[in-house]
């Protein structure tokens, strides 16, 4: 093992119990440090949470599931108050993923909380007519594609309805964002948690959990700036 890989396991390992701290629910760790995901902690909690206690009534739905980590958390949410259904929307081409994808949800026992959509959104789209309170976008990255995918749903989402887009890091993805939610009257920007952004349509409805992610992505952010300056960082 290199000392680049020692750092970081250390680093996951501080990550772990960090969340562990901050949010107290081992059950969503675990389900994350089983599976293999881009999706940090934090990231994971917001959308968990989201499902949760977001406000109004409509469905959940993602675009780009992969193995299904986040598409679990919401479900796993979701499931906890007795709420809707999540719907993962994502081709899964690859058959092993494909495969990974269904055992991940057996295993979690939230096989009765999502609807696999094994298609592209405009697929999906031709016979979708439900409101949507939740809708997380996390599939391809080119511009084009994320830009496509916002269009295609956001008149979906309830007022009060949260989007959420993952990356907003990547030069394409936040090209996209910026053009169809940050300069649109359609949207109220909440914030960023991580790599997420997210925003209300119309009007602000989530305000104590906004307030509450905002904080601790603050907290979170310092910690790790005290880290980078370690032997820990990579």
């Amino acid at each position: 093992m290199t000392i680049t890989e020692v750092k970081v396991k250390i680093r996951r390992i501080f990550q772990f119990f960090l969340s562990l701290i901050l949010f107290r629910n081992f059950k969503i760790l675990s389900i994350m440090f089983r599976m293999k995901s881009t999706t940090s902690p934090i990231e994971a909690f917001f959308l968990y949470e989201c499902a949760r206690d977001g406000y109004g009534e409509g469905a959940i739905v993602e675009i780009g599931s992969f193995h299904g980590m986040s598409t679990i958390v919401m479900a796993t949410g979701s499931k906890q108050r007795q709420r809707e259904e999540v719907y993962a929307v994502d081709p899964l081409l690859d058959v092993t993923i494909r495969s990974f994808f269904m055992e991940n949800i057996k295993r979690e026992k939230v096989e009765n909380y999502i609807f696999p959509c094994f298609m592209r959104s405009e697929e999906f789209d031709e016979d979708f007519n439900e409101p949507i309170r939740l809708l997380f976008i996390d599939g391809c990255h080119e511009y084009e594609e994320v830009r496509r995918d916002i269009l295609l749903l956001k008149d979906y989402l309830i007022d009060g309805g949260i989007i959420a887009l993952h990356d907003v890091n990547l030069e394409s993805v936040c090209k996209a964002v910026d053009e169809c939610i940050v300069n649109s009257d359609e949207f109220i920007v909440e914030g960023r948690i991580g790599y997420i952004l997210f925003a209300s349509k119309i009007v602000s409805k989530n305000k104590a959990l906004v307030c509450r992610f905002v904080r601790l992505n603050k907290i979170r952010s310092i910690l790790k700036a005290m880290l980078d300056k370690t032997w820990l960082k990579v």
